[in-house]
């Protein structure tokens, strides 16, 4: 990787933030160029202007946050990658930071090939139609789109390396914190496409749920979640089972062969033993901090399906009532 790039995405302080500031100052200018923001006039399709201005604004804040959350995403798993090696895990944090170009260009491909087929009404006839602000909002959903999969694609990449890293980090199932670093990968991934989701709502700005415009997102978003999130630690599950157990049958075999005898000697030994089992039977198979998953799940994920879903059955009580 390139030395500017690598200080850029890895070292440098607020690099994200301020090239958020960029991308959403440079997407501002251009649809202000366009007229995006002239209150006489509402292009065709558009109910609202309300509507109108959070698509614009969602067309401007989502794609300058989603490239940095790319670059929050591979700084954190970096660092992520290095406590895993703290951990015992074989060295892979050079791995994370050195994505391939083929890698990228294949998120590229198909995020431009997905916004292709989710064009709006009027598809690639929008080019030749004269309206330089409707070719603006086609090219900015392109330009959305692509980011999302080049985003995918970087994000994959980081948790297919953690999946192999499981492979071969120590295990102590009675001591794991070394593992949480493949829980908190996945975790991240969830963050930054959450929080991508929740920017998408800015489009009912108007107060109107329109579900077409969220199911081109969600058809991606659910897929994108689930992988993501389970990947990346799913080697270091199947060895968490595998291991839990063989402990387990070794345990029992020594409660088995336990005296039963009632002296205080051999009392504590089989005490000992069936407390060690009861450990046992607590130790988690999937590194997850619950913790963080139940603050994820109240301040992230909730609110944004808490206020769709309400819309959702605002539209079905509408329709049923004939409001």
């Amino acid at each position: 990787m390139n030395k500017t790039l690598y200080w850029i995405i890895y070292q440098a302080r607020f690099s994200g933030l301020l090239i958020f500031a960029l991308v959403a100052t440079l997407l501002t200018l251009w649809f202000v160029l366009v007229g995006a923001f002239d209150e006489s006039s509402l292009p065709a399709g558009f109910t609202t202007r309300k509507e109108l201005i959070g698509i614009v604004l969602m067309l401007i804040i989502l794609p300058s946050y989603l490239v940095a959350g790319t670059i929050f995403g591979q700084r954190r798993s970096r660092q992520l990658a290095l406590n895993a090696e703290a951990g015992g895990a074989y060295s892979f944090a050079d791995n994370i930071t050195s994505i391939p170009l083929q890698t990228l260009l294949i998120g590229l491909v198909l995020g431009l090939a997905y916004s292709i087929l989710n064009l709006p009404n009027g598809g690639l006839g929008i080019i030749f139609s004269g309206n330089s602000f409707l070719l603006t909002l086609l090219i900015a959903q392109i330009i959305l789109w692509s980011t999302v999969g080049i985003l995918l694609a970087a994000r994959y990449h980081v948790a297919r390396h953690f999946y192999l890293a499981g492979k071969h980090v120590n295990i102590d199932l009675y001591e794991a914190n070394n593992l949480k670093p493949f829980g908190q990968a996945g975790l991240t991934d969830a963050f930054i496409i959450i929080v991508g989701f929740a920017i998408t709502i800015l489009q009912s700005l108007d107060a109107q749920f329109r579900f077409y415009n969220y199911i081109t997102a969600i058809v991606i978003i659910v897929p994108a979640i689930t992988v993501l999130m389970i990947l990346p630690m799913y080697s270091l599950h199947l060895r968490l089972v595998k291991l839990k157990t063989e402990e387990f049958e070794k345990l029992n075999q020594l409660i088995r062969k336990a005296s039963k005898n009632l002296t205080t000697r051999h009392i504590s030994s089989l005490e000992l033993l069936l407390q060690r089992r009861e450990r046992l039977k607590g130790v988690h198979t999937w590194p997850l901090d619950i913790a963080v998953i139940t603050r994820l799940l109240l301040y992230v994920i909730v609110p944004p399906l808490a206020w769709l879903g309400a819309a959702y059955v605002e539209i079905l009580l509408g329709g049923v009532l004939g409001l």
